[in-house]
């Protein structure tokens, strides 16, 4: 089967500058609470000024539609990431859960990009996009309950400061069985050797999802550490492309 490489870069870069929009234009809008919160990314901590950020995040923008011009729906499903970042940062952010689901929907868009560029958007790319989303979503969680305290300051509204803890615990729960079951679903549809090599990918990403979930269950403990925390979080990212990939090659 031939593979059309410049086409797929490019839509390879369009899902980056998308995503790279959301986030720089996110933390514009959030200079003051990460600055409050005492976070280091470049602009709350002065590394940025505000124009060059607000210049970055616009160039993000016009490049996530404009390299896959090629591609009317392509364009399109761009168009709405970059809009969705922007509902998310300006209205979505203090809410509960609904602002965390719209995240992880942006953040797994690139997963599917591939498949509306070829109309083939079946149950095996629906089944593998929902499995990230609820990784990202579970990830959310976390990083909303460790925000809590900066966030309340803040007056954000957000399941961690509207809610009891264990509601963060519970929908991490609900996102770790649905990431168990989707797993189970896309294994069934891999080739022995594929399949022990995805079940192994995905059940390290699960157990590092349950980690989460222990430390939300123990969050009033202080004696695991912020150091724990970025370590947790960043281990776990390169596993799900990587078992994402496994489902392609076929």
């Amino acid at each position: 089967m031939d593979i059309d490489v410049p086409r797929h870069v490019a839509i390879a870069v369009a899902a980056f500058l998308g995503i790279a929009f959301c986030q720089a234009f996110n933390d514009v809008i959030d200079r003051d609470l990460d600055r409050l919160a005492g976070k280091t990314r470049p602009l709350a901590a002065g590394q940025l000024s505000l124009g060059t950020a607000r210049w970055v995040s616009g160039l993000c923008a016009v490049g996530a539609v404009l390299v896959v011009s090629f591609d009317p729906v392509l364009s399109l499903a761009e168009a709405a990431v970059v809009g969705l970042g922007v509902l998310y940062s300006c209205r979505l952010r203090s809410t509960i859960l609904v602002g965390n689901l719209l995240v992880a929907a942006v953040s797994t868009s690139a997963f599917l990009l591939p498949y509306l560029s070829v109309g083939e958007i079946g149950p095996p790319a629906l089944a593998g996009w929902s499995f990230v989303g609820l990784y990202i979503l579970g990830n959310e969680i976390f990083k909303t309950q460790v925000d809590r305290r900066g966030d309340r300051e803040y007056g954000l509204r957000t399941v961690a400061t509207a809610a009891p803890s264990a509601a963060s615990s519970a929908a991490l729960l609900i996102a770790t069985c649905g990431m168990a079951g989707l797993a189970t679903v896309l294994a069934a549809r891999l080739r022995y050797g594929w399949r022990v090599a995805f079940i192994c990918t995905v059940l390290l990403v699960l157990l590092l999802q349950l980690a989460s979930l222990v430390r939300l269950l123990i969050s009033t403990r202080e004696w695991i550490g912020l150091d724990w925390e970025g370590a947790q979080t960043w281990w776990k990212i390169p596993w799900v492309p990587a078992g994402l990939l496994l489902l392609m090659v076929r």
